[in-house]
């Protein structure tokens, strides 16, 4: 099965709007499994904390020698 991922809004019509590259890649009247995802007020900065937290959470004391490395 194959599968595409893009970013839409809810038009006023309540349409969504599917981006011309994925349409090409379409047959009329071909049916589709539909999967809507939406983000939670917050969720974004959420994900953001943790990830920024678990990422640090891997650096200790001794990843601290590699600051001194000469760049380049």
């Amino acid at each position: 099965m194959a599968s595409w991922q893009f970013q839409g809004e809810l038009s006023s019509d309540q349409t969504l709007r599917v981006p011309a590259e994925i349409a090409e890649s379409l047959s009329l009247g071909q049916k589709l499994f539909v999967v809507l995802a939406t983000a939670d007020q917050g969720e974004d900065a959420d994900w953001r904390r943790l990830t920024l937290e678990q990422f640090l959470d891997g650096y200790g004391p001794g990843d601290a020698i590699y600051d001194e490395l000469p760049a380049g």
